[in-house]
């Protein structure tokens, strides 16, 4: 199988297309957060929801979405360094969410791909609420170190796991497949 790309890819577009807000049920500080986090659109007072709610007493899973939901407001906000190190709080506190790591590899992708890559492959073992998310930012970081045909088979995997998504859609469309399937 040969893969030509017919168009380049807009990375300045992928964060804001595949961040991964994770639920609170801790304070309402917490939950605010979390909200804020879950907006596609940003307020100038949500990161000030995450700050208050990290100065109380979390339960570990919460304060470990809590970094994660601040990562993802500081992303929006192009803050990148602070959302890096929101998105390694979050792991130290709890190793096992999944958000942190797409996330992390998420705010990665325009200045690590190997990075990203290694996040992103960490986020989908630990099994995230969204997978297609991780798989996109894969076939992002793929694309970008042209490696063609494992973008491709990454956006063709977001695309399968969330057929009503379009954006995974519309990167296929940018792409030509020559041969078959089963060749190499």
């Amino acid at each position: 199988m040969r893969i030509t790309l017919i168009t380049g890819l807009m990375i300045a577009a992928v964060p804001a297309t595949i961040q991964a807000a994770v639920v609170t049920i801790g304070s309402s500080n917490a939950h605010l957060c979390y909200e804020s986090a879950r907006r596609s659109v940003a307020r100038g007072e949500d990161i000030a929801f995450c700050d208050a709610a990290l100065e109380e007493n979390l339960m570990a899973r919460d304060r470990a979405a809590t970094f994660v939901n601040r990562g993802v407001l500081r992303i929006r906000a192009k803050e990148h360094d602070l959302a890096l190190a929101d998105f390694e709080s979050a792991i130290a506190v709890d190793e096992t969410l999944g958000e942190a790591y797409l996330n992390k590899g998420v705010a990665l992708l325009d200045v690590d791909d190997d990075g990203a890559v290694a996040a992103l492959t960490k986020a989908l073992v630990l099994k995230p609420e969204r997978p297609q998310l991780a798989h996109f930012g894969l076939a992002a970081a793929f694309e970008n170190k042209g490696d063609l045909r494992r973008a491709y088979r990454e956006y063709r995997a977001a695309a399968e796991l969330d057929p009503r998504w379009s954006v995974p859609r519309a990167e296929l469309r940018r792409f030509r497949v020559a041969g078959t399937e089963g060749q190499h």
